[in-house]
């Protein structure tokens, strides 16, 4: 048996359809065994490691940083540009938590009908497209109508991370990846007013804000990141 067990395993239907094929019940001088040693489940490990875990955590930082964003508009001229208060930035928040509470259900039937990598892919280069038309924005209603939308797309992806994890890794192997997973969340709370603040920097260049800069950022690092997930 080869070392690398992720590079030579079959398709999963492929393997289904030849399991759906096999006897009910076994002959009784059958006897399946499935075995490999601990050095090439370790090998199996570390490569599923690098190659899911990064694409996961990466998803969820700048998920973090598109919720977190308009917290770091608000020390730019986004109010003054849109003819917006901060009590229509407030609504705009409160319309994007909605968002995440009615899609969260519907996005995870939408999983179990369609492979978690193309749903996860879908979801966040929808988002990330949103997150860019935010730094269209001219007016309440477009800010408002982004901040919903931006909501709904992003509130099937940790529940649709967690469901990979749980597809791929053992209950023992789970409590660690869950861990390094909402590490993304962490990472982007603690970094986001730091990145926040390079980014405002540009204001002014190409005849554009500040937190229009700062949307398009997020947008591209995110569309970067799906573009890798297209391969998972």
């Amino acid at each position: 048996m080869s070392t690398d067990i992720l590079a030579e395993a079959r398709p999963l239907k492929a393997i289904v359809s030849d399991a759906e094929k096999m006897p009910s019940k076994a002959p009784n001088d059958v006897e399946i065994e499935f075995s490999w040693s601990k050095q090439e489940e370790a090998a199996a490990l570390r490569k599923l490691d690098c190659y899911l875990m990064p694409l996961l955590v990466a998803g969820f930082f700048v998920l973090q940083l598109d919720r977190s964003n308009i917290s770091n508009a608000l020390t730019d001229t986004i109010t003054e540009d849109l003819d917006i208060t901060k009590n229509d930035v407030n609504v705009g928040s409160q319309l994007m938590s909605a968002g995440i509470v009615i899609a969260e259900i519907p996005s995870n039937l939408i999983l179990q009908r369609v492979s978690a990598p193309i749903w996860l892919t879908f979801q966040m280069g929808v988002w990330g497209t949103i997150a860019l038309t935010q730094s269209w924005c001219t007016n309440i209603n477009s800010f408002l109508a982004t901040r919903f939308l931006l909501g709904v797309f992003e509130g099937g992806y940790i529940p649709a991370g967690q469901y990979m994890l749980a597809l791929f890794y053992t209950r023992e192997e789970l409590a660690l990846r869950t861990a390094i997973f909402y590490f993304g969340n962490y990472s982007a709370t603690a970094s986001g007013s730091l990145i926040a603040a390079g980014i405002l920097n540009l204001g002014g260049t190409m005849g554009l804000s500040g937190w229009q800069w700062l949307f398009i950022g997020s947008s591209l690092s995110l569309s970067v990141n799906a573009l890798f997930s297209v391969s998972m």
